[in-house]
């Protein structure tokens, strides 16, 4: 009876493992935000840090809201990771940290704690304002500078999206290196868990798409 038990176990087993073998190869990919590239790190704060690892998906096309992982115009070989704000055809103002679309905003009235972070730049510590907006029916934190900022305003391309870091003074984003095709882009879905492992329960499963 005992042995019959292990057998069913390890068949079970057998199948969740070749299941997940057919899904990475067809459907998921799992990925770790890199540790050596402090700008990136700093532009995802604050859903995601650097050692991050996430589930991607393979999945075509982008919708506002999306969390991207495409691959870096800049730097072959590289990612960058950064949230749909604009679509092809539509003028995207970015002002003091804040997007309008063809004029309009939809702010949240939710509200979130600030954050003090190092600049990957000047190495000094800078104090941002967290804020929470809502896009597509979901609702995320972004960063925003404490000060007036650098104006961005432009008409997206079609068949392109316009992509935003969630931390809107250290970005990473098209302000730096323009429009994105998002057929070669994924869909950041999952942090299955933080940089400290998988004992960090606060930065473990986190839906974050």
């Amino acid at each position: 009876m005992k042995m019959k038990a292990l057998k069913t176990i390890a068949w079970i087993v057998g199948i969740l493992v070749v299941i997940g073998v057919i899904l990475n190869l067809t459907v998921i990919e799992t990925w770790k935000v890199p540790v050596d590239d402090s700008a990136m790190g700093a532009s995802i704060e604050p859903m995601l840090r650097s050692g991050d690892v996430l589930i991607l998906t393979r999945s075509k096309g982008a919708g506002r809201g999306d969390l991207l992982r495409c691959p870096d115009p800049q730097a072959p070989g590289r990612y960058v990771v950064a949230r749909v704000q604009g679509l092809g055809g539509e003028e995207i103002l970015i002002e003091d940290g804040l997007v309008s679309l063809d004029g309009k905003r939809n702010p949240s009235p939710r509200s979130c704690t600030n954050v003090t972070l190092d600049d990957p730049t000047t190495h000094a510590k800078v104090e941002l304002v967290c804020a929470v907006e809502e896009v597509s029916m979901r609702n995320f934190e972004v960063l925003r500078p404490s000060q007036k900022s650098e104006r961005t305003k432009t008409r997206v391309d079609m068949g392109r999206v316009f992509l935003v870091s969630d931390n809107r003074q250290m970005h990473v984003d098209s302000r730096d290196y323009g429009v994105i095709d998002p057929e070669l882009c994924q869909h950041v879905l999952l942090r299955l868990w933080g940089t400290s492992g998988f004992s960090d329960s606060s930065r473990r499963f986190t839906v974050v798409w």
